[in-house]
């Protein structure tokens, strides 16, 4: 298999855990939260539920609840979990909820927002080559509510033994503690025979690098930038490079 990948070869790595961001790296998604389409549907069910709303102050409502629990976090890079935010609304509007009922909301939500979802053409391939020599988890900015049944859609929930998603802990990447944490899942006690592999400069690669991991940056589209590093960070085109990288490329 010919490589088009730029930049350092892991000439001084082997690594036995493959960890990788998945929206961007693994899977293409497109979605419009700004659209009143989808909140004309969940403010019709809420008024069923009682709650006196139109979709537009419901709208407005949901975005000033992320901003205010985005602002009042004293995380430098603070995440926030919409299940809690979604359940402070319905409290609101003195509608009864649950988590479960909660979820089954944000979820048809969230599939109302989806314009573009799939994995990338490689990606199922490259992983499943991956797996049979490779430990392999995920360390994702996203909501557990939406990322867990995502990965059941294009089949990759069996394939990781760590998923980090940064709803649960209120920060998000670049913060390494998003990578320790995979590291403690894992019960790896050092970086080392660690590869990270993500497709945005400043979330994925400077937080795995502060993490003390190496990283390959994936940049599928030629308008990603990044910032000047002082560790040279080798760069691929698509998944199919990464397994030249690292030597597996008869696997494909």
């Amino acid at each position: 298999m010919a490589c088009g990948g730029r930049g350092t070869m892991l000439d001084d790595i082997n690594p036995k855990v493959i960890l990788f961001d998945f929206y961007g790296t693994l899977a293409h998604i497109r979605t419009d939260e700004h659209s009143i389409q989808p909140w004309l549907v969940v403010a019709s069910y809420l008024r069923y539920r009682g709650a006196k709303i139109t979709a537009n102050e419901l709208q407005n409502m949901y975005f000033n609840c992320v901003k205010e629990s985005l602002d009042s976090s004293p995380e430098p890079h603070p995440e926030v979990n919409i299940i809690h935010i979604f359940t402070d609304i319905l409290a609101r509007l003195k509608v009864e909820s649950s988590e479960d009922s909660v979820s089954t909301i944000l979820q048809l939500f969230r599939s109302l927002t989806i314009n573009e979802f799939c994995l990338f053409p490689e990606t199922l391939q490259v992983l499943l080559a991956l797996e049979k020599k490779f430990r392999l988890g995920l360390v994702s900015d996203s909501q557990e509510v939406y990322i867990i049944p995502e990965l059941q859609l294009v089949t990759l929930d069996s394939l990781f033994e760590s998923v980090v998603i940064s709803s649960q802990y209120g920060y998000r990447k670049p913060d390494p503690r998003l990578f320790q944490q995979a590291l403690k899942e894992m019960g790896l006690s050092t970086t080392d025979d660690i590869l990270y592999v993500g497709d945005n400069w400043e979330r994925d690669i400077v937080g795995a690098t502060n993490a003390g991991i190496q990283s390959v940056w994936i940049q599928r589209n030629s308008d990603q930038t990044y910032a000047p590093h002082d560790q040279a960070i080798p760069v691929i085109p698509d998944l199919r490079d990464l397994l030249c990288l690292i030597g597996s490329e008869e696997a494909v």
